[in-house]
């Protein structure tokens, strides 16, 4: 039991934390949520945001949140069933994006059947995982089998967290990802630089005309 506690922590608590700190940080930065210091406020907002969403979908309007994270997010139900959905959504495309970089004969395949039964495929595929990400408990469920409730109990305790930093130090990270952001392009464009100078160097000494040797 212990063993298990542990362990959820670190797969379950840890990144639905992490995850629900950004996600909720990234829709206070957008204005989609307003500064919260409780999870009842917080709670109290996304019930304002389902209510407007239902009522723009009485109307025939479609709701956009003007970001493409938090619509997902909202399309999942929101709140922490909503970023369990998104995350585990996130989950199943980033394991199929990498089986299929790791994957030559997928590639290949791939490549050598390009056309309409590969769109078809492509989008059953997208309506599978969508669906997989709704019921995110029973597919975590087939993939945990043992200690269920700890494992949900702890992705839960990860969304308490995470939500509960949300307020007091977002507005701090997203300006030092910033400055990491732009020091790193900095220092890209400059080893890129120097990369286009020690080229050209080359080139020039290698189109110089030699000097005749002397007899």
């Amino acid at each position: 039991m212990i063993s298990a506690i542990f362990e959820a922590f670190f797969l379950a608590t840890i990144p639905v934390g992490i995850f629900s700190f950004f996600l909720l940080g990234w829709a206070l930065k957008q204005g989609t949520l307003k500064h919260f210091e409780t999870r009842e406020e917080l709670k109290a907002q996304m019930e304002q945001m389902k209510e407007e969403k239902k009522q723009k979908k009485e109307k025939g309007e479609k709701t956009d949140h003007g970001d493409f994270f938090i619509n997902k997010w909202m399309t999942f139900g929101g709140g922490f069933y909503g970023i369990m959905a998104f995350f585990t959504y996130v989950v199943i495309e980033l394991q199929e994006i990498w089986e299929f970089i790791t994957n030559l004969s997928k590639i290949a395949y791939i490549f050598s059947n390009l056309g309409l039964d590969l769109l078809i495929q492509f989008l059953l595929n997208s309506l599978y995982n969508f669906i997989a990400a709704i019921i995110w408990f029973i597919t975590w469920g087939r993939v945990i089998e043992d200690h269920i409730v700890i494992w949900l109990a702890m992705a839960y305790l990860g969304y308490y967290i995470g939500s509960k930093q949300v307020s007091q130090y977002s507005h701090h990270v997203w300006p030092a990802l910033a400055r990491w952001r732009d020091s790193t392009t900095e220092k890209a464009k400059g080893e890129w630089q120097k990369l286009q100078n020690a080229q050209k160097a080359k080139q020039k000494t290698e189109s110089a005309p030699s000097e005749p040797q002397e007899k």
